[in-house]
């Protein structure tokens, strides 16, 4: 039935008129939150989503955005998107996502356009076809979305409203009342809120406000009457939500925000309110009420509203300028994830996100509608005068910062101010009265505080030829009262005040205790009055007592030349930024540096800055982030949008401690004020998963024919590879959004890797040609803390090919042994047929080759292509029996060993000299012809001839007879030989001792 209006009486009338007071002031301005867009320059992903309907997170930890155009899971790193696939039935049923929640057995439903899904995470796939009991929910378009305090789910549709039973056994349909609009959508179910007693309100598209008893099924309306002011304002409902006080909140398309009393029946109705904020918007996508019973509402064009019982709403609107603004004024929706963090949809695209630890920072930037803003958010310098204000030098003139109001005065390029010149680098004090102000391409310039007038100043020594120092880094002024000025070409410039002139101390080649280089960019005095000046090409000291330089460079213990700034810490130690490798810390008592670089955790190779907070902890300024360290255990912690910060661009040395404690911090973004004791680390407690698995680059899909994985990657803890999986790749992802930005990775596969492999931000880890074996594959990963968080362990084990598992190799070691058995048979053959051929072919008496193994070359050299002419030569020892019969056979043996061993001596290692029979020998020469022939037989001779034989028994003489031939071109060996024994006899025939050629 529809329940008539009642108005408001007695106390609920007047708190009633007290909300209405309080919401009547319109949208506050107020300090503005700083968000981060997840996707970044990732316009490809935000744009695969499109608009955000829906943001949950599951048990695992990993959240959802559900858009326009597909549902993606985000791991702090990457997205992934899911969508319909019209060849895959475990796919989305539709991409257009209008629902997401999850049970308490961590199934997540997903409503879509098409039909209801349940998505189960260990097989990482979607039931679209689902089934309870004998009934099946239509496969109509799921208009609304929500999970029961006793795990029912409670489904609105384009055909009707459902429950689903705790059990998932049972569906029941329940019959919603028409309401006067004619188009069947009107009575959609658009929202579903339920109260305490178990009762359900329902939002629809044009029906207004339906109160559900799902046990008895009988319902109640509400609708719009523009006759009463304190009806619904609209019947177009978009989201419901119940605050602490139990009263229901109703954002409508159409008619703002209605506050529903249910005691009463009463409506508070702000659809034309006015005031002096700006009025609500009239479209309104979510009023959602968060952990700490905070009320957030989504605006269509109003941005992100903050309920606040004293101010009213607060809006965070989108800003252009501003890249730490939401990316959007349509806002679609909102979730607090288990961190108690805000998520932020919104159409057209994009999520943004909202660290709740970083309440605490306050941010200002430069807003083109606000003249008390920031003059420009590049903030270059900071500094503190003796009256406690503070002083912001920018890129666009000088600002007074009145940290109480928020407020900024600015002082800027122009005539009545008498800047000429818009970027302020440096400020020092000089007197009570005067600033020294350092600028960027117009000098040094004296401010007066109480005129608010700038002077420039002349920084040329007197009589000297230099000119004014245009460009001013830093000002300095010491324990004396003196200043000194950093500048870019001219060095350091020392201004005695006592006499009131400038002096420099400037680079010469011919000093080593000179400046290292003119191009200076930090000052600095220690607790000893000595000036420590760091500069573009090295690092000097300026020693008071010798009023004297020294240049510092200890063997390349600064492994930089590029230094940008410097700090003494409490326990006088000195601090060096570099440009290109860190930073460096000088350690007075032990007299050493150490170096703090990226292997060390460091996010940036660029320290611009630095300072010490009231505890004595280190703060450096990078140009990706700022990072705290404990001096006690020196690892990084880094902080930067993500934590509140307006940015992680810290280019300059515009950092300060208040008297408060607080830090003031100044980028290229904006100024960013906090108290170190509220910067937050991330959750110590967050989930490493293992996300993705691929063989060769290819992902590996659940429980398909031959797959390796039975259910999705992060909750398998056994894997089997085959021999044929040459190359695998393992994803992984820290759930850390706190600190996504400065995660570090390890990982390492136990039983391979021999230690982590330290990869820094994400990146897959990849192996190929494992051999066969067992391993452990494990990741770790850093941000913010100082302990590794590890993900669970993966045993891997990779099996071998058929060819290589036990049998296999007991076969082929078998066969091994038998083919030793047969190789070591076939060696001892081959020796001693080798042994053999060489007794065969050996002349046992002279140790030469006999006969056979003549024959066996000068048929080779014979049958093949000749290289050129072949020689052979006939030797014979002349009356050699009479030596037999004078001295017997055993001096004869002798002789005939020592004429071999001399004719060997006369021939080259390419001819063949064997022993022919008896006292002859044979030598087969190739590239030899006649004449070299005749000389080749003469050599032998001569050297026979003047030999004394057989020196040791009884001396004598023998003589050679020699007997030449070189074949023909078609001539065998035998034909040649046969010459030349003819030639030989022939030099027998001639008196014997000589050398006969034989003729063709």
């Amino acid at each position: 039935m529809v329940k008539p209006m009642v108005h408001m009486s007695g106390w609920r009338g007047l708190i009633g008129l007290c909300l209405l007071a309080l919401l009547s002031s319109g949208v506050q301005g107020a300090a503005n939150m700083t968000f981060y867009n997840v996707y970044g320059d990732q316009q490809e992903t935000a744009q695969a989503l499109g608009g955000i309907n829906h943001i949950v997170q599951d048990p695992q930890g990993f959240l959802w955005f559900g858009g326009e155009t597909g549902l993606g899971r985000y791991d702090s790193q990457t997205t992934r998107i899911y969508r319909h696939s019209p060849t895959d039935p475990h796919s989305l049923a539709h991409n257009f996502i209008r629902g997401l929640a999850i049970d308490r057995e961590g199934v997540m439903w997903v409503g879509t356009e098409a039909a209801l899904c349940a998505y189960y995470s260990r097989l990482d796939r979607f039931d679209c076809a689902l089934q309870f009991g004998a009934h099946t929910l239509p496969r109509k378009g799921v208009t609304a979305l929500a999970v029961g305090r006793d795990n029912r789910i409670y489904v609105g549709t384009q055909s009707g409203f459902f429950l689903i039973s705790a059990g998932r056994s049972e569906l029941r349909e329940y019959v919603l009342p028409t309401g006067p609009t004619p188009a069947a959508e009107g009575n959609f179910v658009t929202a579903i809120a339920e109260d305490t007693n178990g009762s359900l309100w329902l939002g629809t598209a044009d029906n207004g406000l339906v109160h559900l008893d799902p046990s008895s099924g009988a319902t109640t309306t509400y609708r719009a009457d523009p006759s009463d002011p304190q009806a619904l304002s609209h019947n177009k409902i978009r989201s419901l939500t119940f605050d602490s006080g139990r009263r229901l909140w109703i954002a409508t398309y159409g008619g703002g925000i209605n506050v529903f009393d249910p005691i009463s029946g009463h409506f508070s109705n702000f659809a034309a309110q006015t005031g002096p904020g700006q009025p609500l918007s009239q479209v309104m996508w979510q009023v959602f009420r968060d952990s700490q019973n905070v009320l957030w509402l989504a605006a269509d064009q109003g941005g992100l509203l903050q309920y606040d019982p004293a101010l009213g709403f607060i809006a965070q609107r989108h800003r252009p300028y501003d890249k730490t603004s939401l990316p959007s004024d349509q806002v679609r929706v909102m979730y607090e994830d288990r961190n108690n963090d805000l998520w932020i949809g919104s159409f057209p695209s994009g999520v943004s996100f909202y660290n709740r630890a970083n309440g605490h920072v306050k941010n200002y930037t430069f807003q083109p509608d606000q003249p008390t803003s920031l003059s420009h958010s590049s903030v270059l310098a900071i500094h503190r005068d003796p009256a406690g204000r503070f002083w912001i030098g920018t890129e666009d003139g000088l600002n007074l910062f009145d940290a109480a109001r928020g407020e900024f005065v600015r002082y800027q390029q122009g005539r009545e101010t008498g800047l000429n010149v818009k970027a302020v680098l440096s400020i020092e004090q000089f007197d009570e009265r005067t600033l020294w102000i350092g600028t960027w391409s117009g000098g040094l310039f004296a401010f007066d505080l109480e005129t608010r007038r700038f002077r420039p100043l002349d920084t040329r020594p007197p009589d000297g030829p230099q000119g004014n120092s245009l460009f001013i880094w830093d000002i300095l002024r010491d324990s004396a009262g003196d200043m000194w000025i950093a500048t870019e070409f001219e060095g350091v410039g020392r201004y005695r005040r006592a006499e009131g002139r400038f002096e420099f101390l400037q680079h010469n080649a011919s000093d080593n205790d000179s400046l290292a280089g003119n191009f200076i960019w930090d000052l600095m005095e220690d607790r000893h009055g000595d000036i420590w000046i760091a500069g573009q090409a090295g690092l000097n000291r300026w020693l008071r007592k010798q009023d004297r330089l020294e240049r510092i460079d200890r063997n390349g213990e600064i492994q930089s030349h590029r230094l940008t700034s410097l700090m003494e810490d409490r326990d006088g130690d000195i601090w060096i930024g570099s440009q290109d490798n860190g930073a460096f810390l000088y350690e007075r008592g032990p007299n050493r540096f150490r170096h703090l670089g990226t292997q060390e955790g460091m996010p940036s190779l660029t320290v611009s800055g630095m300072l010490h907070d009231n505890t004595g902890e280190i703060w450096l300024l990078t140009t990706n982030g700022l990072v705290h360290l404990d001096k006690n255990d020196m690892v990084p912690q880094v902080f930067g949008t993500e934590n509140g910060l307006t940015g992680r661009n810290f280019n300059r040395r515009a950092a300060l401690l208040s008297d408060s404690g607080d830090l003031l911090i100044g980028g290229a973004d904006g100024l960013s004020v906090f108290n170190p004791a509220n910067m937050q680390v991330a959750d110590p407690g967050f989930p490493v998963w293992l996300t993705d698995l691929r063989l060769l680059n290819r992902t590996v899909p659940i429980q398909a024919q031959g797959s390796h994985l039975t259910q999705a990657l992060p909750f398998t803890r056994d894997l089997q590879l085959s021999h044929r999986d040459m190359m695998f790749s393992i994803d992984f992802a820290a759930l850390n959004y706190r600190m996504r930005q400065h995660t570090r990775y390890s990982y390492r596969l136990a039983g391979f890797d021999q230690d982590w492999n330290d990869i820094g931000r994400h990146n897959p880890a990849t192996y190929t040609s494992l051999p066969p074996g067992d391993y452990v594959f494990q990741v770790r990963a850093l941000s913010g803390e100082k302990n590794w968080i590890h993900s669970a362990d993966l045993h891997i084990r990779v099996a071998a090919a058929p060819w290589r598992n036990r049998w296999a190799l007991m076969g082929y070691a078998a066969g091994m042994m038998l083919l030793g058995y047969l190789l070591a048979h076939y060696w001892k053959m081959r020796s001693r047929s080798r042994v053999y051929h060489a007794r065969s072919t050996t002349d046992p008496l002279t140790g030469m080759y006999n006969r056979l193994a003549l024959q066996e070359f000068a048929q080779r050299l014979f049958n093949s292509q000749r290289p050129g002419p072949l020689c052979v030569l006939f030797l014979d020892v002349d009356n050699f029996k009479r030596i037999n019969d004078r001295r017997g056979h055993h001096s004869g043996d002798r002789i005939l060993q020592e004429v071999a061993s001399l004719c060997q001596s006369c021939v080259r290692q390419s001819d063949v000299l064997a022993r022919w029979g008896g006292e002859e020998f044979v030598l087969l020469c190739s590239g030899v012809d006649e004449q070299a022939g005749a000389n080749l037989g003469e050599k032998i001779r001569a050297h026979i001839a003047q030999h004394v034989f057989d020196a040791d028994h009884s001396p004598m003489k023998v003589t050679l007879s020699v007997g030449v031939a070189v074949a023909d071109e078609n001539e065998s060996f035998d034909a040649t030989c046969k010459r030349a024994d003819q030639a030989l006899y022939a030099a027998k025939s001639q008196g014997r001792n000589c050398v006969v050629v034989a003729q063709v």
